[in-house]
Parts: structure tokens; C-alpha cells; sequence
């Protein structure tokens, strides 16, 4: 039984370290202007992410409640691969990004402007072929009209929380992130539809319910969600040093679609 359990732990370990959100890797990453939402890609990506386009949204309504704001779109690579290449790829990053706030979020496209810089300008110096994820961005910068004023950063509001499901079945792991508001039930019905894939495994599929705040992870039995205050207990045991406000942010995620 303790083998059985140390497997199935594993695995979702497993799981969560293929999903993470990579780490920075250098010591001292240039934080974006004052006035700007940075957006990170994967190498080789130009795609959006849940989390990028909450981003996006954020500035998105922060254009509509200000008229006068306008948006700058720079799209920037590592030094990975052909700089001709890279060039293509910033331009495709700066204009999914302004994509997103256009088509996705009905900003102007007259208060939207793209630019892309390739592998010069990064974020972080590096020498040629090198592989830095603080590189491969997008930054959105806001000015006031055609003054191009900088306008003062939108507040933080902490790390973000997102929910997500862990199916676990014998040796197969399935994690996957789900929009805000998800319930128990979802998980469930996920678990469900993994038994049914093929090779048709035996039934006993069992699911983890999630929860990301930061870069920390945090997945538990569904019975402990059942309790706020047990739910955002158990998220201090295993990631103390996240807080109790940010353990609550979690545990309220969950709670709140019982």
C-alpha cells in the first residue's frame, strides 16, 4: 500500500514539474518598464497561454476605463537559432499579443501598435545561442495619447491562483489547468473520460484537485476542499511560505464552486 501511494505521488509530481511555468534563468532578471505587462512565451511559441490572456484582458480594461491610452506591442526572442528566424518569431509574439487585445478584447486597433526587435534589445544581454527565457517576451506598453506620456503601472494584485486536476491512473498522469469557478465535478468527469481512453484502462482512475499560486503548487484530496479552513490549512502544511492570505485565495477557488 505504501509502494502503491509513493507511485501515484510521484506521478503527479511528475506531472506538475512537465507543466510548471519555467524558471527565469538568470540571477537578476530586468523587471518590465513601469508601464508595461510583459508576457514570457515558450521557445519557438508565439501562443497565448490562460494566463497570458488574463493579462492581456487586465490591460485591455484598463484601455477601456481610459480613452486616452494607447498600447505599444514589442516582441523579442533569445538568441536561439537564425536571427532572420528570430525576427519572424518576435513579430509573430507582438502581434498575437496585440491579437489578443484587438480581436479577443475589442481595444481600437487605432490605439494599438506592434513593433519587434528580434534578438537585439533583450531583456537580459547573453552571447549568441543562448537559451534565456526572459527573452522570449512581449511587452505591452502604455502611454497617454500621442504625448506618449507613461502612464503609472497597474497595481499588483499578488500572485495569480489558478485551478487545476490531476488524474492519476497505474502509471499515467494527467494534469490540466481549468478556467476559474471549475468544480469538484469537473475533476471527476475528467477522471472519468481518462478510463475510457484507449487501451480502455481498468477503472480506478483517481483525481487530485490543484491549486497554483505563483510558482507554487499545491494538490490534495477532494474531501479536504469540502472545508475552507481545513482546505487552506492543509495548503500551509506543504507550501508554508506562501502566506496565509495567498493560502486562502487558493482554498477559496475551490471552495467557492461546492
Amino acid at each position: 500500500m505504501a509502494q502503491k501511494q509513493m507511485t501515484k505521488v510521484c506521478v503527479i509530481a511528475a506531472a506538475i514539474g512537465l507543466m510548471a511555468v519555467p524558471q527565469l534563468t538568470s540571477a537578476q532578471t530586468p523587471a518590465p518598464a513601469a508601464n508595461a505587462t510583459r508576457i514570457y512565451f515558450p521557445t519557438d511559441s508565439s501562443t497565448l497561454n490562460a494566463a497570458d490572456e488574463d493579462a492581456v484582458r487586465a490591460v485591455a480594461e484598463r484601455m477601456r476605463a481610459d480613452p486616452g491610452l494607447m498600447a505599444t506591442v514589442i516582441g523579442k526572442t533569445d538568441t536561439v537559432g537564425p536571427a532572420d528566424y528570430n525576427e519572424k518569431l518576435s513579430q509573430r509574439r507582438a502581434q498575437a499579443v496585440a491579437d489578443a487585445l484587438v480581436t479577443a478584447n475589442k481595444v481600437p486597433e487605432d490605439r494599438v501598435k506592434v513593433q519587434w526587435t528580434g534578438e537585439n534589445q533583450p531583456n537580459v544581454p547573453t552571447g549568441p545561442d543562448k537559451a534565456e527565457p526572459a527573452n522570449r517576451a512581449a511587452d505591452i506598453i502604455l502611454a497617454q495619447g500621442a504625448t506618449g506620456q507613461p502612464v503609472a503601472r497597474m497595481p499588483e494584485s499578488g500572485p495569480q491562483v489558478r485551478q487545476f486536476c490531476v488524474v492519476v491512473h497505474i502509471s499515467l498522469a494527467n494534469l490540466t489547468y481549468l478556467p476559474p469557478g471549475s468544480s469538484v465535478s469537473d475533476c471527476a468527469s475528467m477522471a472519468q473520460a481518462l478510463e475510457q481512453q484507449p487501451p480502455h484502462l481498468v477503472p480506478g482512475a483517481t483525481y487530485e484537485l490543484g491549486c497554483q499560486v505563483g510558482d507554487q503548487f499545491m494538490f490534495t484530496a477532494p474531501r479536504a476542499w469540502s472545508n475552507r479552513q481545513v482546505a487552506a490549512e492543509d495548503w500551509l502544511k506543504q507550501k508554508p511560505d506562501v502566506g496565509e492570505t495567498n493560502a486562502m485565495k487558493c482554498a477559496d477557488a475551490w471552495h467557492g464552486s461546492h
